[in-house]
């Protein structure tokens, strides 16, 4: 295939510095994600995948809307784990998403390490937006170089994401949204179930959480204002399902993960 446009839709960068030894997440994300462990590691499962080790600096690729299993261990010597990551969406020749074109490996290859770990002390400087999309192109570039074309790619399970994307933030009608995918109700519901394992509703608050998880670490935001932002219509629903999801208040969460001038905060994990 080629490769005509890049568009970096959305990204977003973090990292985290403590101990968590044995923290166990299972969680999926809207985007495409790479994460580094520089000290300690994670063991991590994608899907239906085996047991990984991010050792020796080891990073793991995930696609979006695939389960990750993560545990946190910490390193023997600092007694902390320390890592890294980027989230991205981006959209290729201006109509698919990276992720749905290609295939990753689920562990970066060893001799992309010392690059990977590079793109990402450096968006985290956050020296200007030009200077942070020069090191988006970059793992782009690098995911490109590693990823390996898919020949028979789901078009409907990737229309359904790209839909949930652009209407999360809205009171979506499942009948509008199968007509626009020229599909039954029946028939989204069924690839609901069979590509993500649950609900349109479930996947779709899911999706939401994460997003209000995001903007709860890096912005000042009522709850009430965040969860009509992201697409809720009563805070207390919205705050019932955030700590059903990710185990703690929202009001928790930011107490936990903001950022702070000295170190910045992890997204769930």
């Amino acid at each position: 295939m080629t490769v005509r446009s890049i568009d970096i839709r959305y990204y977003n960068t973090g990292d985290l510095c403590r101990s968590l030894e044995g923290l166990h997440h299972v969680k999926t994300l809207p985007c495409l994600s790479v994460v580094q462990s520089l000290e300690g590691w994670y063991d991590v499962r994608l899907g239906d995948g085996p047991l990984l080790k991010t050792v020796g600096k080891g990073a793991f690729i995930a696609p979006s809307a695939v389960i990750q299993n993560l545990t946190h261990h910490d390193s023997p010597e600092s007694g902390v784990i320390s890592a890294r990551w980027v989230f991205l969406d981006v959209i290729v020749n201006g109509t698919h998403r990276l992720d749905s074109l290609y295939s990753f490996p689920p562990l970066m290859p060893k001799h992309c390490l010392d690059e990977t770990e590079d793109i990402l002390s450096q968006l985290l400087l956050r020296k200007s937006l030009c200077a942070d999309l020069s090191q988006i192109y970059r793992m782009i570039d690098l995911l490109l170089r590693i990823g390996v074309w898919k020949e028979h790619r789901d078009r409907l399970a990737e229309e359904i994401v790209a839909y949930v994307c652009e209407h999360y933030t809205e009171k979506i009608d499942y009948a509008a949204f199968a007509a626009k995918l020229n599909v039954s109700e029946s028939t989204l519901f069924r690839k609901f179930r069979a590509e993500f394992g649950k609900t349109p509703a479930h996947y779709i608050n899911e999706f939401r959480v994460l997003r209000a998880a995001e903007l709860l670490a890096t912005e000042e935001i009522r709850i009430r204002e965040l969860s009509h932002r992201v697409g809720f219509e009563d805070e207390f629903y919205f705050s019932r399902r955030f700590k059903s999801i990710l185990g703690v208040s929202p009001s928790s969460y930011r107490e936990k993960y903001a950022e702070n001038p000295q170190k910045s905060a992890p997204q769930p994990r």
